[in-house]
């Protein structure tokens, strides 16, 4: 299998020796690594684990560890991290088949020769892996995802047209690519926007590739799995962004280089990292990015990307929430809900309040009739006691409606006018949120203020979800 070959949204099968030590490689047993962009798993025939008390004809085998070691038929070294347990078994053909679930797996590229390894040697093999598989510092962490040239926004194509000689040449002027490059203060690594080209000779086009580059000051290198988790990050900075889903495309490192005279850099242990994905067939609307490409924001780049790593905890639910429903065909009463109680945990993370609002002079009126009742049918002051707490208080916990009212009036004037039309009373507008969420939450008794209707729920959606949106860029302090 070649190096390159390994890519996220292929189907491909990589047959190789697998096994489960790694001082046996190049040795182990015949596997198969199916990939597909949804499920990735690994087939064996016969045992991983070396135990001869163990039948050859078991059905089943779980294994002690989740590390598993291989080799492709291209010599490229692979780590796979499964499930402790198969999820399917065979055994017709006289020995017992295995199917484990692979949740991730690197694969490097290595050059031998430059790389003074010897790939016949087991001991020089078994301290390359040993060193593969800790978390590594490398030089740089290359990835890209699906349409992030249109989010990046900075097209530098051309097409010349000369009408005398009837020609028209395209090209691509690479040095007018002004870079965007960012410090990521919390992992300390640089991130930076950038692109390359290459010849398509069949289609006699130039191909574009834009990619994101995650790298450190010269001579200082960063880790590998930080790298990783932090690129996942800012997938989803972009995905709350354009309100898209976004697969990767690739995720690429150099881990050592050498450097050649009159060539330059040349790559002597290279890796890919790949997992499964939830592979949507969503095509993205022009103006879904409108107002959001890297381009257009990028003066509120740097703190924008950098609140939002910050603010991962307090945004760990939300995003969540809203990303998963990116991701599946879910009920549009489930969207819904899930909109209102995002709302609700926005205000009660981000909104300066202890969960208390005092109580109106009506309320305590109220209170005070109710205990007076009580009194006169309880003469006891231990029974008293629980009443009067309850009932002579100055404050009450804030309800879902209270927070999504504050969260409504605190719209700027403007915001409010292109959500909400004139005529539209916004306690209307949260009570009937209230009332449908605890209606399709909780199975409250129907009632009129409940959302029913599909254009109307389709309409009450998508106004939280601006409003959500609004609050969320406020905080990342995104101007636009």
């Amino acid at each position: 299998m070649n190096f390159n070959d390994y890519i996220f949204d292929e189907t491909f099968t990589v047959h190789g020796i697998f096994t489960l030590n790694k001082k046996d490689l190049p040795g182990g047993i015949n596997c198969n690594l199916i990939h597909k962009p949804g499920e990735i798993t690994l087939q064996t025939f016969g045992l991983l684990t070396d135990n001869e008390k163990k039948s050859s004809f078991m059905l089943f085998e779980e294994l002690e560890q989740t590390k598993i070691y291989g080799m492709d038929d291209n010599a490229n070294i692979i780590i796979l991290d499964v499930d402790e347990t198969p999820y399917g078994n065979v055994n017709f053909p006289g020995f017992p088949i295995m199917y484990y679930r692979v949740k991730e797996y690197k694969v490097f590229n290595i050059y031998y020769n430059e790389a003074d390894i010897n790939i016949r040697d087991k001991k020089s093999l078994e301290i390359l892996i040993e060193e593969l598989e800790n978390n590594i510092e490398i030089e740089y962490l290359i990835f890209n995802y699906d349409y992030l040239k249109e989010w990046i926004g900075k097209d530098v194509s051309y097409m010349k047209v000369d009408k005398n000689n009837q020609e028209t040449s395209f090209g691509v002027k690479l040095s007018e690519y002004k870079p965007t490059i960012v410090n990521i203060e919390k992992f300390e690594m640089k991130l930076k926007d950038a692109i390359s080209t290459s010849n398509d000779f069949k289609e006699l086009q130039i191909k574009q590739n834009y990619y994101l580059k995650l790298f450190n000051n010269e001579n200082q290198k960063i880790e590998l799995e930080k790298a990783i988790f932090l690129s996942k990050k800012i997938k989803q900075f972009i995905e709350m962004l354009v309100d898209f889903p976004l697969n990767f495309t690739n995720i690429n490192f150099v881990y050592k280089y050498k450097t050649v005279d009159n060539i330059g850099e040349i790559p002597l242990i290279r890796g890919k990292v790949l997992f499964p994905q939830t592979i949507l067939n969503k095509t993205y609307k022009n103006q879904q990015f409108e107002n959001k490409r890297l381009s257009e924001i990028e003066e509120n780049f740097s703190k924008a990307i950098n609140n939002w790593i910050s603010m991962q905890d307090k945004l760990y639910f939300i995003v969540n929430q809203h990303l998963s429903n990116l991701y599946k065909n879910t009920y549009l009463e489930n969207k819904l809900v899930d909109v209102i109680r995002n709302l609700e945990v926005f205000h009660r993370t981000f909104i300066e309040t202890d969960g208390k609002v005092k109580l109106s002079d009506s309320e305590k009126f109220k209170n005070e009739l109710i205990l007076s009742k009580i009194e006169e049918v309880l003469k006891e002051e231990e029974d008293l006691k629980y009443y009067r707490k309850k009932l002579n208080r100055e404050w009450k916990n804030i309800s879902l409606k209270e927070r999504l009212m504050c969260l409504f009036e605190e719209l700027p004037l403007d915001k409010k006018q292109i959500i909400f039309s004139e005529d539209e009373d916004i306690e209307t507008f949260a009570n009937r949120l209230k009332d449908t969420r605890n209606y399709y939450t909780h199975g409250d008794k129907k009632n009129k203020n409940v959302i029913r209707d599909v254009n109307e729920m389709y309409t009450a959606y998508n106004k939280c979800k601006v409003i959500l949106n609004y609050y969320i860029l406020k905080q990342l302090e995104i101007k636009k």
